[in-house]
């Protein structure tokens, strides 16, 4: 390995954030020797205490890297302390049902009752898709990562909180009853991708040998990838630039609808080619070198002699 060669000279720049940095840099560069390395510092240049100068010690002592001797438990501690809270929301986004909130609020307001609701059965249809929420979503994000991610993108842009958010709007659909309501056909198709994706990510968690352990670990990690995906849409100004793009999208409707038909087209024909894909690797998969089968008549044979047996002589 080739060591860099070192800086001849140093130039230190102090400069107000006012300043244009283009110009600044270019009147310094041509200032500078050919070599020299160029600093642009906050003022005001540290000085000696004694004579008044400028402190070249202090100057080239902040070039040099100094690695950070802070204690672990607080860094952890501000990663881990929001934990919780995101794993809870990211286990109970799934059992929330709206269009059953729908139908009440709806009754409420058409025909001015509050329609008869058994706690029991609520708990227990929230207990069911809680489960089936916890058991399917590790796979259906593990299909969608062996999806295209230009086709992927097309969707979850137009959804908010991306595929979190788009798995939300498929339970929800899917949950829909399909035959009093005008939204029937989405309601079929959507629990057929939910079948389907969670199929297709059991398939690939079982031939990787990764299926129990991919559900433990997305577990693991999943409230901080919701978490940095959600920070975006905690800021208002970020709401204001996704209704404009949604107004775009609306306003030019027929391309949007070719770009999104396109690509769950593209979603729906990819996954099948990686599960084949997969199951070719999994068929043709041959151990290393050395670890086949090994075949019985090529063990070695031990004879035990006994006291009057005749032990064959090496020659001299």
């Amino acid at each position: 390995a080739t060591t860099p060669a070192p800086v001849p000279a140093h130039a230190f720049v102090a400069a107000a954030p006012s300043v244009d940095a283009s110009f600044l840099l270019r009147r310094a560069r041509a200032a500078m020797p050919r070599g020299a390395g160029l600093h642009i510092v906050s003022p005001p240049l540290p000085r000696d205490a004694t004579t008044g100068k400028i402190d070249q010690r202090a100057l080239l002592k902040s070039l040099e890297a100094v690695s950070p001797q802070l204690p672990a438990w607080p860094a952890l501690w501000e990663r881990l302390r929001t934990y919780p809270a995101w794993l809870l929301v990211t286990a109970l986004v799934g059992c929330l049902d709206l269009s059953a909130l729908f139908r009440v609020a709806r009754a409420v307001i058409v025909q001015g009752r509050i329609p008869v609701v058994r706690p029991g059965a609520v708990l227990r249809a929230a207990s069911l898709r809680l489960l089936a929420h916890l058991a399917a979503m590790p796979y259906l994000w593990l299909a969608s990562m062996y999806l295209p991610k230009r086709s992927v993108r097309q969707v979850t842009n137009l959804v908010p909180f991306g595929k979190v958010g788009c798995l939300c709007a498929l339970y929800h659909l899917a949950r829909i009853e399909s035959k009093r309501s005008p939204y029937g056909t989405m309601s079929v198709l959507a629990r057929a991708a939910l079948v389907l994706g969670t199929a297709a990510g059991l398939t690939l968690g079982r031939l990787r040998k990764r299926l129990f352990p991919w559900w433990v670990a997305f577990w693991i990690a999943i409230p901080e990838h919701v978490q940095e995906d959600a920070k975006w849409w905690f800021q208002p100004r970020n709401w204001l630039g996704y209704l404009d793009h949604l107004c775009g999208a609306v306003l030019d409707l027929p391309t949007t609808s070719l770009a999104v038909g396109d690509a769950m087209l593209d979603l729906g024909v990819a996954l099948p080619k990686k599960l084949r894909a997969a199951l070719r690797a999994s068929a043709t998969e041959h151990p290393p070198e050395g670890l086949g089968r090994i075949d019985p008549q090529t063990f070695p044979r031990f004879v035990a002699h006994g006291e009057d047996a005749e032990v064959p002589q090496l020659d001299a």
